[in-house]
């Protein structure tokens, strides 16, 4: 339909006219309703996406996709929260684990609301322990890739490869998920001279496409690593920039705020030669605790088990050191705790470091904050604040068996 088209283009606000018109004529649609919702949550328009949740979920209470999403709304108080109807809803015999996984989700995200921590990590533990056990994952094979990644792409490797496409300078915003970077994403949007793409794959589609130009028979990320390096880095970043900038000002420096690309820094760096890489860093507890009680629609299969978490943080860190020794100057580092600390010098520092004039738009993200589509999109409404410096710390005697591994990977002391 044309409010499902209209999403899929990013225009959320000509597709709630759509969704708007339709339901005017066939308010008990559940499946337009439920869309209605989620474009009203990307635009803020948070009271709207609740009452449309509680009319699906009042339709059809097997719909746990709306019971997840109405709970991240917005900050569940003692006189206002859906912990007895998710309780309710559990007791029933819906066969679909995926169903039980995402009630249990959205009942951890109420009880922490309310500041019960016992009972929030137990509803979490159990939808994590669901969710690990459906996933066929190795996370050995993920190790040795990053290793692979930092073995092949060494100072000396980097530098034979000469200089890629100079005529972008887009801005890669990257990191873990949880640690900031939607926060950092949307400071620099405020910026005149900017505009986001989002989490775009751009760079990791353009590899590919490069790589089967190039002669790549396949074989999977461990036969591409080394593979990689052989690539035209002008042909790289020329690729890279028609896919990232289809659509969007050419005058204006484009946001890729996909985390995982910090995969490809070495590649970025080389195929990219004036692209700014910002690295959004948050303690490694508390990414953890950030990502573990995430539910990712896709990616990150480490996050639903603490020792796995924990040792991929461990390996993630040892790749960013990687980088920044192999490319001196070339990443600037923001520190999530510094930044909400004193936003006036986090901010202003990131600005510069990204070649852009100073523009006081930058202090204050949340009142120009755009459509969002990541699972901030509730919170980045709100001004810059310090309230998830200390939040996972309540739950610290709970993530023993994360801290433990990454107290055997040299990451955190005790």
């Amino acid at each position: 339909m044309a409010g499902d088209l209209a999403s899929a283009a990013g225009d959320y606000r000509l597709a709630n006219r759509f969704f708007d018109s339709v339901l005017t004529r066939q308010p008990n649609l559940v499946g337009v309703r439920f869309n209605r919702a989620a474009t009203a949550r990307f635009l803020g328009e948070l009271e709207s996406a609740e009452m449309d949740y509680d009319a699906v979920i009042a339709v059809d209470p097997a719909d746990s996709e709306a019971w997840l999403n109405r709970s991240h709304l917005r900050r569940q108080t003692s006189v206002r929260n859906h912990i007895a109807q998710i309780e309710t809803a559990l007791g029933g015999d819906h066969p679909a684990w995926q169903h039980r996984m995402r009630l249990l989700y959205a009942l951890a995200k109420e009880w922490e609301d309310l500041g019960h921590v016992a009972q929030a990590f137990a509803a979490l533990d159990a939808a994590t322990k669901l969710r690990r056990r459906h996933l066929d994952y190795d996370i050995d094979d993920d190790l040795a890739a990053l290793a692979a990644i930092r073995s092949t792409f060494t100072s000396s490797t980097l530098a034979s490869m000469g200089e890629g496409f100079s005529g972008a300078a887009p801005i890669f915003v990257l990191g873990l998920p949880r640690s900031g970077t939607t926060l950092v994403e949307r400071i620099l949007e405020a910026h005149p001279d900017v505009v986001s793409g989002g989490e775009m794959s751009a760079f990791a589609r353009a590899l590919e496409h490069c790589a089967k130009a190039s002669g790549f028979r396949g074989g999977g990320k461990h036969a591409l690593i080394p593979f990689s390096k052989t690539l035209d880095p002008v042909m790289l970043g020329e690729f890279y920039h028609a896919l990232a900038s289809a659509g969007r000002d050419p005058s204006l420096h484009i946001i890729d705020k996909l985390p995982l690309n910090y995969l490809y820094i070495g590649l970025i760096a080389k195929a990219l030669p004036r692209a700014r890489i910002v690295h959004v860093h948050k303690p490694p507890l508390a990414v953890g605790w950030g990502m573990f009680k995430t539910l990712f629609v896709q990616g990150y299969p480490f996050s639903y088990d603490q020792v796995e978490l924990g040792r991929y943080i461990a390996a993630f860190h040892r790749l960013m050191d990687h980088w920044s020794r192999e490319l001196p100057g070339k990443i600037h580092h923001v520190f999530y705790d510094d930044l909400v600390r004193d936003p006036t010098t986090g901010i202003r520092e990131l600005v510069a470091s990204c070649g852009l004039d100073w523009n006081e738009d930058c202090l204050s993200p949340h009142k120009g904050a755009t459509a969002n589509t990541s699972h901030s999109a509730a919170q980045i409404r709100e001004p810059i604040h310090t309230r998830g410096l200390s939040g996972w710390r309540d739950f610290a005697p709970y993530l023993a068996p994360m801290r433990k591994a990454m107290l055997a990977e040299g990451l955190v002391t005790e």
